[in-house]
């Protein structure tokens, strides 16, 4: 049965952590009984159970794919690898023990029953720590693997997994869910940033429709990128292939996609266990293609960058030290000459990860033991959020010869940062959970409370910018829809004077058509035979023409109203003066 305690994994050191593990631990199972158990839970319904499980029912059916004949499956690696020697490109699960900071501490697995057939001893060390790494879309066989070993809860997987839970059956609607349950699970978002080079010959800028059909068309490239991964075709997609969450056209030069890194704190091997599944798996130009790369925007591919994410660490420009050279890995393994590759940072987050923390501490502390996760995290978010409020600014700058900033532009903008702030609510939540977890440890160490605290405070002040975007685009909106309004005021203006100048015309030229159509009249009086003259159409039209410039210049029932409010008031003061003489007699 899945569990549902909201409790975080204890971080207590010594037999109060070990006796706690103890009481937690099951008996073993194996990679069909953990499938099995999750598609039982999946048929429980609200008929049931005050826990049903019908949101889990796609999860069941992608693990008990394997065992099914019938049912499409991922590719997987069969190759070997030894923590001497290290990984290859296909390798998609690390585990780093966290006592142990020599290369025999870290393991690498390239297939499924590479890692159930190893064996993992939990270590009787009073502060015992492990980091799990998981990278890209893994096939069923995977995820039964790493859950029948540790005990991991669905809802992990349920969650990271989410564009699958809605195919084919009802949206449940679970995320985000409520803060007491998501103690000890969260989802930190990384930004790539894209940047399309408009040609030094090429002096005009697409327009706004070409924007606008860039977004539609990328939404739906996203759309049947998640499809391929969903449906797992292996024509079309194989396990570690990279996920891709959002993608977004911020202008004609920019772009954006986000990817997901779940974290997953748990009791397990005598201590805790950090998992850390990564979206970033092979790179995304093997896989689906997808509305980022340079056929999508129709253009040569060196006109297409991906800007790296910028992490500022002191003194970091003073160690001339890369991850190959750390672990000896060569050009090639890291394919850096793969054509048209997209490179990205987090990539290497797997191969020497932690290097920059403290040793001592990392088995102790697992919100100190993923300060680098989080702190990638919140270093592509502060990027992304710069370029965000430096485009606005321009938009809006008075020296800008490009006046871009629509009420479509601004609205579009203003629902990614709302996806933004509310991911990063979460993720403050869980930082915070995690601290106070750390104060009740007092033998938590102060290094470590005080590495926290500062990522609280990075959190905190994301959540601000953050927050001053989306008021920023809130009021950029005002001045749009302000200035759309003067704008439409002064179109009925010139609309008003027009209008006034024909009515104008329409005083001359009405009196004189009613005339010419007067004697125009076939009757007897007035015909071709009369011994009238010209001239007495001109006699007739000057009245009757002065008569409707009288009625232009002045406004004749005003006139009339005052006549006859003077008229009144004469009448008053005459009958008036003609009693006051009869008054004076009586009063003699």
């Amino acid at each position: 049965m899945v569990s549902h305690s909201p409790s975080a994994p204890s971080r207590r050191l010594g037999s109060d952590r070990q006796s706690k593990s103890q009481g937690r631990r099951h008996a073993n199972v194996t990679p069909l009984e953990y499938a099995n158990l999750i598609n039982a839970h999946a048929k429980l319904s609200s008929v049931d159970t005050l826990y049903p499980g019908n949101n889990f029912g796609n999860l069941a059916t992608y693990l008990l794919q394997p065992y099914q004949s019938h049912a499409p499956m991922l590719s997987t690696s069969t190759s070997s690898t030894t923590a001497s020697n290290p990984p290859s490109k296909e390798f998609y699960l690390s585990l780093y023990n966290l006592n142990d900071r020599t290369t025999s501490g870290i393991r690498h697995f390239l297939s499924p029953s590479q890692f159930s057939d190893s064996v993992i001893e939990p270590t009787r060390d009073e502060n015992n720590g492990h980091l799990l790494f998981m990278r890209g879309n893994l096939s069923p066989d995977w995820l039964n693997a790493i859950g029948a070993k540790f005990r991991v809860d669905p809802e992990f997987f349920q969650r990271h997994l989410d564009f699958r839970s809605t195919v084919g059956r009802p949206e449940y609607f679970p995320l985000p869910p409520l803060p007491s349950a998501a103690v000890n699970m969260t989802r930190l978002r990384l930004v790539t940033v894209g940047n399309r080079t408009v040609e030094a010959r090429s002096r005009t800028w697409p327009d706004q429709h070409q924007l606008e059909t860039w977004r539609q068309e990328g939404a739906k490239s996203l759309r049947s990128f998640v499809e391929k991964l969903t449906m797992g075709r292996e024509s079309d997609t194989k396990s570690g292939d990279s996920i891709v969450r959002e993608f977004s056209v911020h202008d004609h030069q920019h772009f954006s996609f986000e990817q997901d890194m779940s974290l997953h704190i748990m009791n397990a091997l005598g201590g805790w266990l950090a998992i850390v599944w990564l979206d970033m798996g092979n790179n995304l130009s093997e896989g689906p293609q997808g509305p980022w790369t340079s056929d999508f925007f129709k253009t040569d591919p060196w006109a297409v960058n991906y800007h790296p994410v910028l992490q500022q660490k002191a003194c970091i420009a003073l160690e001339n030290q890369t991850v190959a050279s750390q672990r000896g890995l060569s050009h090639k393994t890291l394919d850096r000459d793969m054509p048209n590759k997209i490179e990205q940072s987090v990539s290497l987050l797997h191969l020497d990860y932690g290097r920059k923390l403290d040793a001592e501490i990392l088995p102790q502390d697992p919100l100190y033991a993923l300060y680098d996760i989080f702190h990638l995290s919140a270093s592509s978010e502060v990027q992304f959020l710069n370029m965000m409020q430096t485009k606005l600014k321009r938009e809006l700058s008075p020296l800008s010869q490009q006046r871009s900033s629509t009420l479509s532009n601004l609205l579009y903008h203003k629902q990614i940062v709302e996806r933004h702030i509310q991911r990063i609510k979460e993720n403050k939540n869980f930082i915070e959970v995690q601290i106070a977890s750390e104060m009740s440890n007092r033998q938590t160490p102060e290094r470590a409370e005080a590495v926290t605290t500062a990522l609280l405070k990075d959190f905190d002040y994301l959540l601000s910018q953050a927050q001053d975007v989306s008021t920023e685009c809130d009021r950029h909106m005002s001045v749009v829809m302000n200035e759309t309004m003067i704008m439409e005021s002064e179109k009925a203006i010139l609309q008003a004077e027009g209008v006034a100048k024909l009515t104008r015309l329409a005083f001359f030229f009405i009196p004189l058509s009613f005339t010419t159509s007067f004697f125009g009249m076939n009757f007897f009086q007035i015909s071709s035979e009369s011994p009238l003259d010209i001239w007495v159409w001109f006699a007739s039209s000057a009245p009757i023409l002065a008569l409707s410039i009288v009625f232009m210049l002045r406004d004749i029932p005003q006139d009339l109203r005052r006549m006859y409010c003077g008229f009144l008031i004469g009448v008053r003061s005459t009958r008036r003066k003609a009693r006051k003489p009869a008054n004076l007699k009586v009063g003699v």
